[in-house]
């Protein structure tokens, strides 16, 4: 579900929240080393993405933000934030090192580590870790 997030209602957060659960505290944020991903480079996406980003004139850069019950993609279009927020209940992640594919009926989302670097692996295996980890 995507949402506008550059003036987040109460609303929005709240169903943010509902959907992958509250931000990790900063006790859990130490001991993961970090909740958030390196910039990424969106390769492909659904219409519903793509048409957001195919309004700006910039590269199609993202990050994800890990929650206890999913993740969230941030996005900058022009001069507002959006956010998918996808619960890892029908998450299906596929990572090589070169690429990592994220899919959600009906989200689809392939992305690329920016600035030819690497994906970061153990962002990547934390990420695993944390899906596994919860009760499908």
């Amino acid at each position: 579900m995507i949402f506008p997030y550059s003036y987040h209602s109460k609303e929005t957060v709240e169903e943010i929240n509902r959907l992958v659960g509250k931000p990790f505290g900063w006790m859990q944020r130490f001991k993961l080393n970090g909740i958030g991903s390196q910039r990424l480079l969106v390769l492909q996406a659904d219409t519903e993405v793509k048409k957001l980003l195919d309004e700006q004139n910039t590269p199609p850069f993202t990050n994800i933000e890990l929650r206890p019950k999913g993740i969230i993609f941030w996005f900058r279009v022009k001069l507002d934030n959006y956010v998918l927020v996808l619960p890892f209940g029908k998450i299906q992640i596929h990572a090589t090192t070169e690429e990592l594919n994220i899919v959600s009926d009906p989200w689809n989302l392939r992305l690329i580590a920016a600035n030819r670097s690497k994906l970061d692996q153990k962002f990547i295996q934390k990420l695993m870790g944390i899906k596994t980890g919860i009760k499908e």
